[in-house]
């Protein structure tokens, strides 16, 4: 009662001391009341007084211990409650203080350690926005939380990557390689609100920036352009005295207002203000209401005198505190460049520039200087000012340019001049001014000449054209652009002599690399190579990536490693040349850093040159709140025009509909709303003219006879008139949902009320919206209100009914007796064959699939391939077996066919994706497509729907290792960017085939790692992409976003392409199911009706434990190319879902390793085991003939396989099947080369001996070189060659394949191999193993693979990562590892003692017991990509009733762990480990 109370008057509770009453006693109460009492007082802390001061004050102390507690629900309440208290005194800085103190403080930062576990997502992300509402209300409490360490907290969370260990009195941060691909990763991973707040944070803690000097905007606007054209401008002064207006606070106003409001009108003043911006508002806050000058100057002074004291706190106190803010700058300076490189966020990239700006301007240059050695921060702001988009990240730039100059001018005249900044200055600053002033248009109105320039531009530098050219951008983007254009042109004329000291050296070094690249061109290019390794391998001043564009080095190369040249080395001779130039370790020499500096340079070049563009479903602001996640797009609709084109045979109230429907949806939709009105509409008018006294006598009849009609169905023998509500059934069998009616808005009385329960609520409240016949239609149902004869447009009550809508209590009668008919007779229709449960039974020793009432499955025909559809939709309806399943059987009398603009549209093309494809069609396209009303055209065609062409999935062809000459239209073959990428993609083939560890061998690869080739840029725009449901499920995706996986796939981290995969190979129900769940997580509101879109079909199965191979035979042989998810159960067993499926996945595995089967080649063929073991991995064993009955089915098992393989990755099921690295590669149609090194990959033993029978051939070879030896004398020697004691016939060898009895060659067991047969013994040998014995193997896994989804989708992978995705894992089973990903619950803490002994006893585990241990808790012998922090859900350890002497017990399909509280550790794990051995092999109730 108190809890509901205290939400509806938590105010009156708060003045009567109820807050201490509620809290006073709180350890006393069970876990239930503390959670009570704790959320009621949460509740009392929203909004309060400043008269409730004192009682909040008093129970403070109470919150700060809450906050301790190991109840996850009870901290939430309490932190809830510490949230709320600091946004009620946010603009009472003493009180805030008084509250926040040191202890509390700290507790909160404890529970924001991002391994924590004691909040959940939203309250984290809640108490991060607190401690920036507190840092930006009192200068103390921002100095209180920087010496309390919330730096490191924030490096933590937006970098993913621990603390550093401080060295006493040390401040700066050691840089680790490799940190730029964690933090991008990280930065994909965690909460994007998470993100924002942590920036926010770390913005709020600083001191804000002055108003004049460098940062005066307006001191560069076009008004004050005359001040820029003097030739003797001192340097600006850097001044701490006039301080940054905040712009994200509230305009002066008699009450506070909340930052967060979105601005309604433009801002007058087009100042570029992110450089004044103290908070998250990217464009300048406007003055929404007036306000006195006198209320203005209070708001600035209390502002500067805020920002004073923060500047003191800043500045001074004693050698610790100032340690603790150097170390504050050293922290988070290098991070801030990392994340602003590995995104692409607007809001994150400004806050992180706007942190940059305001580290800068503080720190001392003594200190600077040495935070700076780690970070390459010339390189980073010439990539910022090379970039076209954003104008406010380009004036923050040129201020931290003229900064850098102002504070290290020594050092930065040379690294801008090298790494390109004056470069990039100089271009900005050359461009023409555009804005033109009010006078000056409207003068040019009204003169035909070239007009004189104005008094705003007769001081300007000369490169100002004195006429801007035309341009489209508005007046304040055209001054903003000028100020950048002014500011640069200040910098250029201050800094950019071209006569300087530096100036000179820098042109000296480009001009040294050029004459190296000419050099390149010519024959001797040995030494050459060298020198040019050495220009990278200088660690203090190497070659930077503006050098390598500007003197022509990234052309030189790509023509060195690919051209074909008459004279001087081969191409692979140069390449040679390249990789032990960049990589002297492959001689034995010491490394250098020269190949990863190249390689790095490359990339930087790549990110500043590229230019693609990630298109969005919103295409501007207003479109949709930006404070929404992408996600929540799905619940967006639509609005079409149905029109039936003519001579169509539609019936006249079909031919012109609008209708509202969910954007995502497909035009399957359409078809399956707009069939069933028109086979009633037809019936009803059949009827109409044969018998009108029946009216009314036989609505259910008729309604079935309509739907019967699709499908040739006879009939039931009655007769009569359709009924108003006939058109219900269609939209509750259908899977997607269309709101129509048709009342226009002219036509009142035919409008109805929606009801909520079945129409279900958007999440912005589009899915509750209407849809209007046109005005024909509407006047055409008013004008015959009650006349049922044919071509009558149905009542508005119809269309109401097919929206799934309720009646209003008024429209009772027959209305409401139909809806109970077909309540009874048509939703509940009998479940489909694809979701009943098919049991495998054994049939006079065969597998019989049968259905639960007996009737037999039966088996469809092989060979049918996978849709090359991205997004097709499920899986072809059954075959209807009652009237209410008609609906969803394919028709054959006739079908629909849709067209917008006069394009055809596919069933399976979503809405948005039509309408997406439409407008970009279109030149001259204005406005939004949400605020658009687009007309469908729609025929009936008789007989069925053609097949889809392009549902044949072609294998694709053999691919091999060159470099991708012919490149997409995305990437323009002489750009830039291409010949970037091009070097690139040798330099990762050089890398992969010289800096390779063999498998053969062990230790450390002397080359680079993948994430070496890893663009942090593109990888970011890409995730972006992929964020964008609306793009990616309406196949719109950019030309770019699919062709660099393609082409470039090293480009990108295998998370990244692994969610590519995802998005774009699995089809339509698999996007929506995943998305339509994190569209509900991100909503508060709920959408029902996007459950209905692409709902997941499921086939379940059980089979027989004592039968598994055989069945699983089955199973694939039945469901292997159908896109419903699989789910399997045990005969005798209660488990069902996700536990029995993953052991089904997890049993079937291993069974395909059988010795019986003949599958694979096998090092230990005489071992014990019946199951094939190879180091090396699975790999096929050669097959002589196909076409014998043995030969067959070792085929078919091979279908199989590859069925078995493409479903566990569709449906994300774990397998672990070892395949060795070569078969990957045969699948990715790579062309194994065909040598003894290859060999020795697959089967080390006979690699072995190819290498020793080569030997006998160099000696052949030796003796056939030598001169000195006559003729016959050859012969003879060559005869008597020994290695290791024996001649080649000593062997005794035949043209037979080792360990197999096939012949190489026709009577090749009667042909003795000898020194003159030999090569080509040994050549065979090769073939058969690597090519002809396997390949039709190889052929049907990829036919049976493509069955599913196209096996050329894996394309972007690497055979080691396609190996480690079906098997070979290695996983983190540490303690530390395992407490971060595992949680504890309903009843136990991570605290509580049998819960860490259970951590600490599966940190020991063997690698036999943890595949015993996995099986038993998730169905699984081992854990999915990514670790136990990959699971979902997540591990859970709760308390079980029972002591000592009880088992504990798992739920698999949720990763439930049921631990009684043991009383040792000893107890835990002997209780756990007999769990684990009895309960395998079963699923049975705990």
């Amino acid at each position: 009662t108190l809890e509901k109370i205290s939400e509806e008057v938590p105010h009156a509770i708060v003045r009567e001391g109820g807050l201490s009453a509620i809290l006073s006693f709180l350890d006393f109460f069970s876990f239930h009341v503390q959670r009570t009492a704790v959320t009621a007082a949460a509740n009392c802390c929203r909004s309060l007084s400043p008269d409730s001061f004192d009682l909040v004050k008093e129970v403070t102390p109470i919150f700060k211990n809450i906050l301790g507690y190991p109840d996850q629900r009870v901290v939430e309440q309490a932190a809830l409650a510490v949230v709320r208290i600091t946004d009620s005194y946010r603009h009472y800085p003493e009180k805030l203080e008084s509250i926040l103190s040191e202890d509390l403080l700290a507790s909160v930062k404890l529970l924001l350690n991002p391994d924590s576990t004691s909040v959940g997502t939203g309250t984290y992300t809640q108490c991060l926005k607190m401690l920036s509402t507190a840092a930006r209300a009192s200068p103390n409490v921002a100095m209180q939380l920087v010496e309390l360490g919330v730096a490191e907290t924030a490096n933590q969370i937006l970098t993913g990557v621990g603390s550093p260990d401080w060295t006493e009195g040390e401040f700066n941060v050691q840089k680790k390689g490799g940190e730029e691909a964690i933090v991008m990763q990280n930065l994909v991973q965690r909460p994007k609100e998470q993100i924002q707040e942590a920036l926010n944070l770390v913005c709020e803690l600083l001191p804000g920036l002055p108003r004049d000097g460098i940062f005066d905007a307006k001191a560069f606007s076009p008004k004050e352009r005359k001040l820029h054209s003097s030739t003797s401008t001192p340097a600006p002064v850097i001044k701490r005295e006039e301080l940054t207006p905040d712009l994200s606070a509230p305009a002066p106003a008699p009450a506070p207002s909340s930052s967060a409001t979105k601005p309604e009108v433009p801002f007058p003043e087009p100042e570029v203000k992110m450089e004044v911006a103290d908070d998250a508002a990217i464009a300048p806050t406007p003055v929404s209401a007036p306000a006195s000058t006198s209320s203005r100057t209070r708001s600035r002074d209390h502002r500067d005198a805020v920002n004073e004291k923060r500047l003191e706190l800043y500045s001074g106190g004693d050698d610790k505190r100032k340690l603790v803010v150097k170390r504050f700058y050293a922290l988070l300076l290098p991070t801030l460049v990392d994340v602003y490189s590995a995104s692409v966020n607007s809001g994150v990239r400004t806050k992180a520039v706007l942190g940059l700006l305001k580290i800068t301007q503080l720190c001392d240059e003594e200190s600077l200087a040495s935070i700076l050695k780690s970070v390459s921060m010339a390189s980073f702001l010439a990539a910022i000012l090379s970039s076209r988009d954003q104008s406010g990240l380009v004036t923050n730039a040129l201020q931290l340019v003229e900064l850098l100059l102002i504070k290290m001018p020594d050092a930065y005249q040379y690294f801008f001049r090298r790494e390109g900044v004056m470069h990039e200055i100089e271009r900005i600053a050359a461009s023409p001014l555009v804005y033109v002033s009010k006078s000056k248009r409207l003068a040019a109105s009204t003169v035909t000449s070239t007009a004189a320039p104005s008094d705003a531009s007769a001081g300007a530098p000369a490169d100002a054209v004195t006429v801007p050219p035309p341009t489209t951008l508005s007046s304040s983007e055209a001054q903003a652009q000028d100020m950048i254009t002014l500011r640069a042109r200040y910098l250029r004329d201050r800094y950019g002599a071209a006569d300087s000291e530096p100036a000179l050296e820098a042109k000296s070094a480009l001009d040294n690399i050029r004459v190296l690249v000419k050099q390149l061109e010519g024959v001797e290019v040995e030494g050459l190579v060298e020198k040019m390794a050495a220009l990278f391998a200088d660690e203090k001043t190497p070659l930077s990536s503006f050098e390598m564009l500007e003197s022509g080095l990234v052309d030189g190369l790509l023509r060195f490693a690919t051209e074909t040249r008459d004279d001087g080395p081969s191409v692979s001779q140069r390449q040679e040349l390249l990789a032990k130039a960049f990589m002297p370790q492959l001689d034995g020499a010491a490394t250098t850093p020269a190949f990863a500096v190249l390689v790095k340079r490359l990339q930087e070049s790549l990110s500043r040159m590229e230019e693609f563009e990630v298109t969005l479903a919103a295409s501007s602001s207003s479109d949709v709140d930006p404070r929404r996640s992408a996600p929540s797009m799905l619940a967006r609709q639509l609005k079409l025009r149905l029109i039936a084109e003519e001579g169509s045979d539609v019936p006249r109230s079909c031919t012109n509909i609008v209708v509202s429907i969910h954007a995502i949806a497909t035009f399957q939709a359409f078809n399956d709303y707009l069939r069933p009105r028109i086979l009633a509409a037809t019936s009803s008018s059949d009827r109409a003219s044969g018998s009108r006294s029946a009216v009314g006598a036989g609505t259910l009849s008729s309604f079935l006879a309509a739907f019967a009609a699709a499908n040739g169905v006879s009939p039931p023998p009655e007769s009569g008139e359709q009924s108003t509500s006939a058109t219900k059934a269609s939209l509750t069998l259908e899977d997607a949902v269309a709101s129509t009616s048709t009342a226009g808005p002219s036509n009142p009385p035919l409008t109805r009320r929606r009801s909520s329960r079945l129409s279900g609520k958007g999440a912005d409240g589009a899915s509750s919206s209407k849809a209007t016949l046109d005005d024909e239609e509407a006047d055409h149902a008013e004008e015959n209100p009650s006349n049922p004869d044919e071509d009558q447009p149905m009542p508005a009550e119809d269309d109401e009914v097919f929206a799934g809508e309720d009646h209003d209590d008024e429209d009772e009668g027959d209305i409401e007796e139909d809806d109970e008919l077909f309540a009874t007779d048509f939703d509940a229709a009998p479940q489909s064959r694809d979701e009943r449960t098919v049991h495998l039974e054994v049939n006079d020793d065969k597998l019989v699939a049968k259905t639960p009432d007996g009737t037999r499955v039966g088996t469809p025909t092989l060979g049918k391939s996978a849709s090359t559809s991205k997004l097709a939709p499920p899986a072809p309806k059954p075959r209807a077996s009652s009237y209410a399943a008609a609906v969803k059987s394919e028709p054959t009398d006739f079908h629909l066919e849709f067209s917008i603009g006069g394009k055809p549209v596919a069933l399976d093309t979503t809405v948005y994706g039509a309408v997406h494809k439409h407008d970009a069609a279109q030149p001259d396209r204005r406005g939004s497509l949400w605020h658009q009303v687009y007309t469908v055209n729609f025929r009936k065609v008789a007989g069925p729907a053609r097949p889809d062409s392009e549902r044949s999935s072609p294998l694709p062809q053999s691919r091999d290792d060159s470099m991708p000459t012919i490149l997409p239209s995305s990437i323009p073959s002489d750009s830039q960017q291409a010949k970037i990428l091009q070097l690139l993609w040798v330099l990762h083939s050089i890398n992969s085939e010289y800096g390779d560890t063999p498998e053969s061998q062990t230790g450390p690869a002397p080359g680079l790692p993948e994430s070496a080739f890893t663009n942090n840029k593109l990888t970011a725009k890409l995730n972006r992409q992929l964020e964008e449901p609306m793009i990616v499920a309406s196949a719109c995706l950019p030309d770019w976003a699919t062709d660099l996986p393609q082409y470039f796939p090293f480009l990108f981290p295998f998370d990244t392409r692994h969610i590519f995969l995802q998005s774009t190979a699995f089809g339509y129900a698999r996007l929506m199911q995943k998305w339509v769940g994190q569209a509900r997580i991100d909503s508060s509101r709920r959408d029902d009706n996007l459950g209905f879109l692409g709902r997941l079909q499921r086939q379940k199965v059980r089979i027989s434990r004592d039968r598994m191979l055989e069945s699983a035979f089955k199973v694939f042989e039945l469901y292997g190319s159908s896109r419903a998810s699989l789910e399997v159960e045990f005969f005798g067993e209660v488990g069902s879902g996700l536990g029995p499926t993953l052991e089904f996945y997890a049993l079937v595995s291993k069974e395909f390793a059988r010795k019986d089967l003949s599958l694979w080649r096998d090092t230990d063929a005489a071992g014990p085991s019946s199951y094939v073991f190879s180091p090396a991995g699975l790999f096929p064993r050669p097959l002589d003939d196909a076409t014998a009955e043995a030969g067959k089915k070792v085929l078919k098992v091979f279908r199989v396989l590859g069925q078995f393989v493409a479903k566990a990755l569709m449906d994300s099921r774990i397998i672990d099947v070892h395949f060795s690295k070569a078969f990957m590669k045969m699948v990715l149609e790579y062309e194994l080369p065909l040598k003894a090194s290859t060999v020795m990959n697959v089967d080390k033993e006979l690699g072995r001996s190819l290498s020793h029978l080569r030997e006998y051939l160099v000696s052949k070879a030796a003796i056939e070189d030598d001169d000195s030896i006559s003729g016959g004398s050859k012969k003879d020697a060559i005869d008597r060659i020994e290695i290791k004691g024996a001649t080649v016939s000593d062997l005794t060898l035949d043209f037979t394949l080792p360990g197999y009895d096939i012949e190489l060659k026709a009577g090749g067991r009667d042909i003795a191999v000898d020194m003159w047969n030999l090569e080509e013994y040994i050549s065979l040998v090769i073939d058969w193993t690597l090519r002809k014995g396997v390949m039709l193997q190889v052929k049907e896994f990829k036919s049976g693979f493509s069955s599913v989804f196209p096996v050329r989708d894996l394309q972007s992978f690497t055979a080691s990562e396609l190996v480690m995705m079906t098997g070979a894992l290695d996983e983190d089973w540490s303690v530390e590892g395992l407490t971060n990903a595992a949680k504890a619950d309903h009843g136990f803490t991570m605290d509580s003692r049998p819960v860490r002994d259970l951590l600490s006893i599966m940190s020991e585990l063997t690698i036999a017991e943890r595949r015993e241990f996995l099986s038993f808790i998730t169905g699984s012998p081992r854990l999915p990509i990514g670790g136990f922090p990959a699971l979902s859900p997540s591990l859970t350890v709760v308390r079980k009733d029972g002591g000592d002497g009880s088992l504990p017990s798992v739920m698999t399909c949720v990763n439930y762990i049921k631990l009684p509280d043991y009383s040792s550790r000893e107890i835990v794990k002997e209780r756990v480990m007999t769990a684990v051995k009895e309960g395998a092999g079963g699923f049975h109730l705990s």
